[in-house]
């Protein structure tokens, strides 16, 4: 049975946080004390009420008082008045409104109508694609830009976007992308919403071609059955299908690959076997998920779990210690790519429930494929120690590897 313990952690004496944890060489025994905690808890460094056991993880995400955004802030200040505003105010992950629920379903209807095959063979044509270019010995620097890449290109080309304009929109998601960071600076910004009016002018004419039969295609038809025929929604919904994936899948290939460089033996027999790599990768997104965090925000005074929380209070949902918790998984410490009955939070809970987990796996496992082919320097890449800083996504990066 495929299994792995992490080494002993070493920290360097240095205290990490729910938000440092994220970009933590070995936040492991961290999340799982943290996953402990079963009623909320305030951090007041961080200022936030902390959510980590998987109870308490789900009763935020499903209580009616926690929202996606702060009630008086629906789209971030700095983006109002622009193309990413615009993109970001239609995002039904972005929204809890009347709208949501009958939209969010054409999403996921819209998802779940893609044809599995067709992934795979997206997937696996431009993970050859942007390998091509790979020579043997050469720097790992490369491999950040194919986990960026590769989600976009495989996405994009779904949707219906000609294989001639994937590089610019690669280009222009990851500038769209950089802009919806917390803390952007005003260079960012600006790239960001230069960057959106680009995406919506490649997108937008796309839905009105009648002989479109791709992703995007099938949200219009989706949106019609639920009563939605705005443009600017189902466009914008679209754009966020490719924004989701840009970090959150890419998190997903560079963790995974780290995992096998790392057990050279499983990386072998996944190489193989795809079903066993199929399994390795459902462990990450339990075990090392790319989404380490989000947040809810309080609209109203209530109570969680017998902690009074007040209007206008930020929770933090820290998904990757609730994954570790022993309520949920046995022996939650170890990987295990035959665990049984696993469950994680990776992709949320109720309401805001993902429902790209099989789209995201389909496009790591095409990447991980091909990458586990290749003549790599394995053993650099076991000690890439360097992460992409966030204080959400976690995404090891092989740079500095």
């Amino acid at each position: 049975m495929p299994s792995y313990t992490p080494a002993p952690e070493n920290t360097g004496g240095i205290a990490i946080d729910a938000i440092s944890a994220v970009t933590s060489p070995s936040p492991h025994s961290y999340y799982a004390e943290l996953a402990l905690n079963e009623s909320l808890f305030h951090d007041g460094k961080l200022g936030v009420w902390i959510a980590s056991s998987a109870v308490t993880v789900e009763a935020v995400m499903n209580h009616p008082m926690c929202r996606v955004r702060p009630q008086a802030e629906p789209v971030p200040k700095a983006l109002i008045g622009s193309a990413a505003g615009d993109i970001f105010r239609h995002l039904v992950r972005m929204n809890d409104g009347a709208g949501h629920c009958p939209f969010k379903q054409a999403i996921s209807s819209a998802l779940q109508s893609l044809d599995i095959p067709q992934i795979q063979q997206q997937g696996s044509y431009w993970a050859q694609h942007l390998t091509a270019a790979y020579s043997a010995g050469a720097d790992d620097a490369w491999l950040d830009n194919f986990a960026f890449q590769m989600p976009v290109y495989v996405v994009a080309s779904l949707l219906g976007a000609p294989s001639t304009a994937l590089p610019e929109i690669a280009l222009l998601m990851r500038d769209f992308v950089s802009c919806l960071a917390a803390g952007a600076s005003a260079e960012k910004l600006e790239q960001g919403k230069q960057a959106a009016a680009g995406l919506l002018a490649i997108f937008e004419p796309m839905l009105k071609q009648p002989e479109s039969r791709g992703l995007l295609s099938l949200l219009a038809q989706q949106a019609a059955v639920v009563g939605c025929t705005d443009a600017a929604v189902i466009v914008a919904n679209g754009i966020g299908f490719m924004s989701q994936a840009y970090e959150a899948t890419a998190g997903l290939i560079a963790n995974t690959l780290y995992l096998l460089a790392n057990d050279a033996p499983l990386r072998q027999r996944a190489a193989q076997d795809p079903t066993l790599l199929q399994a390795c990768i459902d462990e990450i997104l339990r075990w090392d998920p790319p989404v380490q965090n989000t947040r809810r925000f309080v609209v109203e005074d209530c109570e969680i779990r017998g902690q009074a929380v007040q209007a206008g209070d930020v929770i933090l949902l820290t998904l990757a210690a609730a994954n570790r918790d022993p309520a949920i998984n046995l022996r939650p410490q170890i990987f295990d790519a035959h665990r049984s009955q696993r469950r994680h939070l990776s992709f949320g809970n109720g309401a805001h429930l993902c429902p790209g987990q099989q789209l995201a796996a389909q496009i790591a496992h095409a990447a991980i494929t091909r990458l586990c082919s290749m003549e790599l320097n394995f053993d650099r890449l076991a000690g890439a120690q360097k992460f992409r800083p966030s204080a959400n996504v976690r995404m090891r990066l092989y740079s500095a590897a």
